[in-house]
Parts: C-alpha cells; sequence; structure tokens
C-alpha cells in the first residue's frame, strides 16, 4: 500500500536536518511542516556512468528533498548529468525479474503485467537473468551469494532497489547541499 503518510508521520516527528524520500512517479507528494521540498523526476539513463555517458538501464524515479526550515533547494542542479545519452537503452528491472519499462504508460512498474507492452521491437514481457539484474543495478551478483534468501527473495530486494549509480550521484549532491546550506544561517 501507499506509505506516503507514514513516512510524513515519521520526518515531522523524527525532525531530521533533512531527508530524501524516492517512489515511483506515480506515488503523491508530500509536504512535511516546517520543510522547505523539491520534488523531481530522475531518470538512471541520464546519470553520468564515469565516462561522460549514461547508465544503460531506463529507471524513472520521483524524489522528493526537504531541508528544514529552509527554502527548498532543487537537488537536479548538483547532480552531475551524462553528456551523451546511449543510443540503446535497456527497460528497468523489476522486482520479479521482468523487463519492466512499460514506454507510454501510466502506473506503477511492477513487473506483474503479462504481455508484451511497449515498443513494437522489444519484447518486455521477457524476464531479466538475476545476473542481468544486479549488472544493471551495478551491483555484483556474488555479494548475494550466501544470502539466507530466496531467488525470489532476492530479485525484489534488487528490483525494487534505486541503482548504485542513481544512488552515488543523489548522495554527492546532497552532500554539497547540506555542507553549503546548513552552514548558512536561517532567517
Amino acid at each position: 500500500g501507499d506509505l506516503s503518510g507514514e513516512f510524513l508521520r515519521v520526518v515531522e516527528e523524527a525532525r531530521p536536518a533533512w531527508f530524501l524520500r524516492e517512489n515511483t512517479p506515480q506515488a503523491p507528494s508530500i509536504q512535511p511542516a516546517g520543510y522547505g521540498v523539491s520534488k523531481f523526476l530522475l531518470d538512471n539513463a541520464w546519470i553520468d556512468s564515469g565516462d561522460g555517458l549514461g547508465n544503460e538501464q531506463m529507471r524513472k524515479r520521483m524524489f522528493w528533498f526537504g531541508l528544514r526550515d529552509r527554502e527548498p533547494v532543487d537537488l537536479r542542479n548538483f547532480l552531475k548529468y551524462a553528456t551523451l545519452q546511449l543510443p540503446t537503452l535497456l527497460p528497468a528491472t523489476s522486482c520479479d525479474g521482468r523487463k519492466g519499462h512499460r514506454e507510454g504508460r501510466t502506473g506503477a512498474v511492477t513487473g506483474r503485467h503479462d504481455g508484451h507492452v511497449g515498443s513494437p521491437t522489444r519484447d518486455y514481457s521477457t524476464r531479466y537473468t538475476f545476473e542481468e539484474m544486479c549488472r544493471l543495478q551495478g551491483l555484483d551478483p556474488a555479494v548475494f551469494e550466501h544470502c539466507p534468501f530466496t531467488m525470489q527473495a532476492k530479485k525484489k530486494i534488487v528490483g525494487n532497489g534505486v541503482p548504485l549509480m542513481m544512488g552515488r550521484a543523489l548522495a554527492a549532491a546532497i552532500a554539497c547541499v547540506v555542507e553549503a546550506e546548513l552552514e548558512a544561517p536561517s532567517d
């Protein structure tokens, strides 16, 4: 179910200096009392993979970045974007390994949709192997070798996660903002 209300409650009770929320593009917005919040869409294919090119997996996620007792700061201004997008992009991996990007469709990408959806040149009903899922998310499958989870649970963990490169880009951007904003006096 939707845990937006619970997230809002936790932020308002804990009152952290800043927060970052990640969800699907369709998730409802939140506005905790006392926080300047910016909301933005980010696709993994837009993030610099270290060589000026974007990452090969399309994975759109919505983010909310909030600073307590501050004006909203657009975190996108601090991200390192790719100079070029790859000419061939792969659909996002989903929690059960299905190729989850559904072009021209709305709704959450859960991998629970059977049949061919999207571009006629791509088959979105097929599944990635666990190794492919890990590679697209920037993970080494060997990390999960001795994990006490079933393969289905491992796929759910990897498929529901934020890609490593996207997480690193966001962490670097947040570090820049927090350092600048929290050192500045509030009004």
